[in-house]
């Protein structure tokens, strides 16, 4: 039946009432009808009741086909909505009704021919094009809604993530549905971007691409529809019971072939969604997609250019450009706000270069941007310049030409970085890397990881450990510096410097390391972390300094200091224990003049004086030690003093002890007391001799040292200068290092009781006086050596040979029997014939006996000096060299005191002069 369970109310316009009643007459008659017929028969009464009553159906009588009342038709069917109407006519004009048809009239009834079954099938048909036009109409308004959904989309300034559930919400309501997701394909899947309704738990959500519901509408670009997610195998179960959702859409999203995502609507109720949704759905979807991927382009593109801004505000960047014909430069806001320039300003045509750039740069700057013009599609250069604030920046500008077909510039742009901070680290790290390389201390920075194989790898080291261990850069890096541990390198220290490493601590200690030699090396090391700006350690840097010159001074300065008190307490018991012997002695000798009749009595006073005379030995050598100056120092050829006291060290030879001399074969000459030399000699040959009870060879060797920056003098901390070296050695076993350190101590000795423990003291004492030092070397293949340097006055290559002067015969006259001495020396070195004498008188004598003589050195101090050197000056052939005041202007003159150098010097020249003195 057409007809619904509820009433249905028609309306009947009509004047004529066997009409009406006819109509009520057929209706009735229609089996299971239910209606109710309301009858009108004012037009306008009828329109009133059709705009304020939902009629299902109008009847209208024929009457209304004048054009007047066709226009009451028309707006009754404008304005009244889809109402049915149906004409009631006896006309048989069909294109009258069929003009009324096209205005609005659904289909029309003749009452002559009315009967109920066609009644029924009229009213059937107006029903069906009622619901038909119902359902085009609301289909319509939904497209129109649709389409209005797109033109918000299109025009919202949402930004993401808000603008995913606008969609989101926008669709909810376009379908009518209970919730609305819209998913983005992101790296092999999906997002929940934007929800609407039920199921905001699941915002933001990411689901796997992989058996997805989502998947496989992208996979397909087609829609799917679940008419009950109960019985559909595709749809999780849970996940569609947490949205409450029985029937649902999945809509694709695609930008032509790029897919974008999926759109999803849900219901609570199953099979809730009609072809029209489906159809709905997919047009607001035709063009989602589309904004979609526009608006994710302008978000990348918005991203890259805020990324853009902040690394170049990291990175103090700013952008520029030039139009060339307006000659105005434009900056962008980072320029602005970085080097406070304004937004543009025009260059003046009268300055070829940019004011902002200093002075001294400007030139340069100018040159290059111009030949990038005239050539270069880029350029770069760094520069100085200041701002209007007059703020000062290193700069360095990079620009970019750009050239119309006919190569003319049309525009320059480019970029500004500020380098200022990264020069002035650069300035600032140049100072301290400068520092670091000149300081004498050594450096080395490790990697804070520590490595099975390489431990802590070295990453820099600076000069001074080169030159400290003797290792090359190259050699050292990328190693650990345990390297320079060695045997004697404190296993308890290392433990505690690998400990402080560990802990990440700083640590100082001393301990022995070793160069690339071997050699052993007393370092001061400082251990530091350096942290980053989050605390962790990166790395360590080390600092090493060499003291082992300090801590031989300190050495030295205690065994001085040691030596200076034990002399003086020294010195003052040997003056009281003089006074004490010069009393018994005294006594003594008083005793043996009475006891010349009491042999027995004298024998024994005889013994006591020997005895006495051993104490005053024994004091002498206190006194002798106690002594800091020289007494009697004397200018000595130290070699003719060891061949002169050779008879008295030869003593000490035995059947298993020998002596061996090797002398230089030049004189040195040095300033020293005789007789401290030759006890010193005398105790160390002595010493030697103690030192090999199975028998050996004494050596005793001298040499002239000239001691230079690049001497390798095997004793450190040794003065620039010439000097006399004297070596003892023996072939003895050594000595302990605590010997070693304890020698020169008085009254220390190893020989038990059998020494005074005064010797090597005494030696050491005379050195001191004599400005020179001792050293204790050990031998390689055993033994021992006494080192002795003493400053020399001139010696070895200091002592020149003049060719000119082998055919000469010198007389010099001096009253001073050391520089006379020096005399002999020197002349003897130059091979000439000489003699010596103290008084001027003797020189014509030496003449006649030796003719000729070509050169007279002559000191007028001596006596008959004066006389001797007018009579001289008469000799014109004869060169006279003079020391004192000069007679004569022609004279060439030595001053006193006598100059060594000057004595050389003044005396080559006299033999070279031709002057008549």
């Amino acid at each position: 039946m057409y007809t619904s369970k509820r009433s249905r109310l028609f309306l009947q316009v009509e004047e004529r009432t066997v009409r009406v009643e006819e109509l009520k007459t057929i209706l009735s008659s229609i089996p299971g009808s239910d209606f109710s017929l309301e009858i009108e028969t004012s037009n306008r009464a009828a329109w009133e009741k059709i705009r304020s009553a939902a009629y299902d159906l109008v009847f209208f009588d024929d009457r209304l086909s004048d054009p007047a009342e066709r226009e009451l038709l028309k707006r009754y069917r404008r304005e009244g909505g889809a109402v049915p109407i149906v004409l009631l006519t006896d006309s048989p004009d069909r294109s009258l009704l069929s003009e009324m048809i096209s205005e609005g009239i659904s289909d029309h009834l003749r009452l002559e021919t009315l009967t109920s079954e066609i009644l029924e099938r009229t009213i059937r048909h107006c029903f069906e094009m009622h619901e038909a036009s119902i359902k085009s109409f609301e289909y319509s308004r939904r497209v129109e809604n649709s389409l209005s959904f797109q033109l918000k989309l299109a025009s919202s300034e949402l930004e993401f993530p808000e603008f995913y559930d606008f969609i989101a919400e926008n669709v909810r309501h376009l379908c009518s549905c209970q919730s609305t997701f819209v998913e983005i394909l992101r790296n092999d899947s999906f997002v929940c971007e934007g929800v609407s309704g039920k199921g905001a738990q699941f915002k933001g959500s990411e689901f796997p691409y992989k058996n997805n519901l989502s998947a496989g509408v992208i996979e397909s670009r087609s829609t799917v529809y679940i008419e009950d997610s109960e019985t559909d195998p595709r749809v999780n179960r849970e996940l569609a019971k947490l949205v409450d959702g029985r029937s649902g859409i999945a809509v694709p999203l695609y930008f032509l072939d790029r897919p974008i995502g999926v759109l999803k609507i849900f219901s609570s109720e199953p099979y809730a969604f009609s072809k029209d949704d489906i159809k709905i759905l997919e047009l607001a979807s035709s063009i989602t997609g589309a904004i979609l991927y526009k608006r994710g382009l302008l978000e990348e593109l918005k991203q890259k250019h805020l990324s853009l801004t902040e690394t170049q505000n990291i990175a103090k960047i700013g952008n520029w450009s030039i139009d060339p014909e307006t000659r105005t430069l434009h900056c962008s806001e980072n320029a602005r706000r970085i080097f406070g320039l304004a937004p543009s300003y025009e260059l003046d045509p009268e300055k070829r270069e940019d004011p902002f750039v200093l002075a001294k740069d400007r030139v340069r700057v100018g040159k290059t941007r111009r030949e990038a013009i005239r050539n270069l599609e880029y350029y770069e250069v760094e520069y100085r310049m200041r701002n209007e604030k007059g703020e000062l920046f290193h700069v360095v500008e990079r620009g970019r030409i750009f050239r119309n077909p006919e190569g003319v510039t049309v525009r320059l742009e480019g970029t500004f970085q500020d380098l200022t901070g990264l020069r002035r680290s650069e300035e600032s790290l140049k100072f301290l890397k400068t520092g670091i390389e000149m300081s004498d201390d050594a450096y080395i920075v490790s990697e804070s990881a520590w490595t099975q194989d390489l431990g802590r790898r070295i990453i820099y080291v600076n000069e001074a450990f080169v030159k400290l261990t003797g290792y090359k850069r190259e050699e050292v890096l990328g190693r650990s510096a345990t390297l320079l541990q060695g045997p004697k390198s404190d296993p308890r220290i290392v433990d505690r410097i690998q400990a402080s490493l560990g802990s990440m601590t700083s640590l100082k200690e001393e301990i022995v390391v070793y160069d690339k030699e071997g050699k052993e090396i007393l370092v001061d090391i400082g251990i530091y972390p350096i942290r980053d700006e989050f605390g962790s350690v990166t790395h360590f840097i080390s600092i090493i300094r060499d003291i082992s010159e300090k801590r031989l001074h300190e050495n030295k300065l205690r065994q001085s200091q040691k030596m200076e008190a034990v002399g003086q307490l020294a010195g003052g018991i040997a003056h009281d224990f003089n006074n004490l012997l010069n009393v018994i002695l005294g006594n003594l000798e008083m005793l043996q003049l009475n006891l010349k009749t009491q042999p027995d009595l004298l024998k024994r006073v005889r013994s006591a004086l020997d005895a006495i005379q051993k104490g005053v030995d024994l004091n002498r050598r206190l006194l002798s030690f106690a002594r800091e100056q020289p007494v009697n120092p004397e200018t000595l050829d130290v070699n003719h003093l060891i061949r002169e006291f050779v008879p008295i060290l030869s003593k000490a030879r035995t059947e298993i002890h020998h002596i061996e001399y090797d002398l230089s074969p030049v004189p040195m000459i040095c300033s020293l007391e005789r007789g401290g030399l030759e006890n010193a000699l005398l105790n160390l040959v002595i010493n030697s001799k103690d030192a090999m009870p199975q028998g050996g060879v004494i050596r005793i060797r001298t040499e002239f040292l000239k001691i230079g920056p690049a001497s390798n003098f095997p004793v450190a901390d040794v003065e620039e200068g010439s000097y006399c070296l004297l070596t003892v050695t023996d072939e003895g076993s050594g000595m302990s290092e605590e010997t070693r350190q304890r020698l020169f101590e008085p009254f220390y000795t190893t020989k038990g009781g059998k020494g005074t423990g005064l010797g090597l003291p005494m030696v050491y004492s005379f050195v001191k006086r004599s400005g020179g030092r001792i050293e204790i070397l050990f031998e390689p293949e055993g033994g021992t050596t006494f080192a002795i340097l003493i400053p020399a006055i001139l010696g070895g290559d200091d002592l020149p040979s003049f060719g000119c002067a082998r055919s000469e015969k010198v007389v010099f006259v001096s009253g001073d029997a050391v520089y006379s001495e020096i005399a002999s020396v020197f002349l003897r070195r130059l091979g000439c014939e000489f003699w010596t004498t103290g008084d001027a008188a003797r020189i014509f004598p030496l003449m006649e006996e030796n003719f000729p003589i070509t050169c007279v050195m002559l000191d007028a101090s001596v006596p008959n000096g004066d006389l001797a050197l007018e009579r001289l000056s008469e000799n014109v052939s004869l060169r006279l060299i003079r020391f004192g005041r000069t007679v004569s202007e022609n004279a060439i003159s030595i001053p006193r005191p006598y100059c060594i150098s000057e004595f050389y010097k003044l005396f080559q020249n006299g033999l070279r002069s031709h002057v008549r003195v």
